[in-house]
Order: C-alpha cells, then structure tokens, then sequence
C-alpha cells in the first residue's frame, strides 16, 4: 500500500515579506525549475574552489544547462519576479539593494530560512567561521583545493578570516628584520 501524505499545501512556501522605508513588500516563491537550477549551477561551481584553470572554467561553463529564464528576464527579475523589482525601482530603491534581496534569496534556496536571516542581518556581509578551529579548517581547505596558494605570498581571505603570508629571512631564522628607514632624497641608504 502506498504511503498518502495527505494535504501537504502547509509545506508550501509563503514567500518572504521585508519592510523598506515603511513600506511592506514580498518576495514570491521562486519557481522549483529555476531554484533547482540555481543549486546545480551553485554546487558545480564550489566544486571549482581555489583558482581553477581557465580549461576548467571553460569546462564547468560548457557542462551548465541553459537558465530556465525567459529571455529578456534578469536573474534578479527571476528569483524576486518583475513585479517587485519594477516596484522597488518606482519607489526608488537601488540596485545595490535589489541585487543584495536577489542574493538572500540565493542563500535561502541553498541553506534555508536561517541562513538568509543571517544574510540580512549581517547586512550582505555573512560572518566567517566563529572561531579559531573553524578558521582554521576552512584555512586548510582552501589550500587542499588550491596548491598555489601555499607558496604565494599574497593576502588571501578563507571565510571572512584574512591572513597574510609572512616574509620569509634568507637566513634561516625566524626573527624578522625591522625594515630600513631611507634617508630623504637618497635611494636604498640607511638612517
């Protein structure tokens, strides 16, 4: 006998409301098809993480099935509908704020109602890893997925942590030397 889960209308997605300037609007559920498809696209490209090579840019790029979008339609339009953001742009608000609605609902789609609430409340900025255990795993990896980043000596960022590679003395020791001052008007000369 088949399992009859019943009505399950109660498991449909209200859409989100938001307050801006007084005025409330909503955010539509977005259609399942363009939702899936936002996960695909999002799970192979964190596949991708560290520097891939342009080779396998342009093979991640190839393998994405084309958007369900209709032509003309904006991501933006299409995960927060025309509608709204016809209506936002009437009552004046910016594409940066758009563009940033368009992201939580992203995050919404890929994490849950949660992680959108910390989206917005940490103002389009998420915070990193809470802790030093976290940062430091999300550090190694990082460099698992990107050997190069081990020998750079570039500033990277892992999870909103930033770290920067210290100079390394020809020595052999592992006291770094205070950087001479340079007297006024002479190149390379010492005070």
């Amino acid at each position: 006998m088949a399992l009859n889960l019943g009505d399950v209308d109660a498991l449909l997605d209200g859409g989100v409301t938001f307050t801006v300037r007084g005025k409330e609007y909503r955010i539509p559920p977005v259609r399942g098809d363009v939702g899936l498809w936002l996960q695909r696209l999002t799970l192979q490209r964190d596949q991708l993480r560290g520097e891939p090579s342009e080779e396998q840019e342009k093979e991640w790029a190839e393998s994405l099935a084309a958007p369900p979008i209709p032509d003309g339609m904006t991501l933006e339009e299409a995960l927060l509908s025309r509608e709204l953001v016809a209506e936002l742009g009437a009552d004046g608000v910016d594409m940066g704020f758009i563009r940033n609605l368009a992201h939580m609902v992203h995050v919404r789609i890929m994490a849950g109602d949660q992680a959108a609430l910390a989206f917005v409340a940490s103002q389009g900025n998420p915070p990193g890893p809470a802790n030093r255990e976290e940062r430091r795993a999300a550090a190694k990896t990082v460099k698992k997925a990107s050997p190069k980043a081990a020998s750079s000596s570039k500033t990277t960022s892992t999870a909103g942590a930033s770290t920067s590679r210290r100079a390394v003395s020809g020595s052999g020791t592992s006291t770094r030397k205070a950087p001479a001052k340079k007297a006024a008007g002479s190149r390379g000369a010492t005070s």
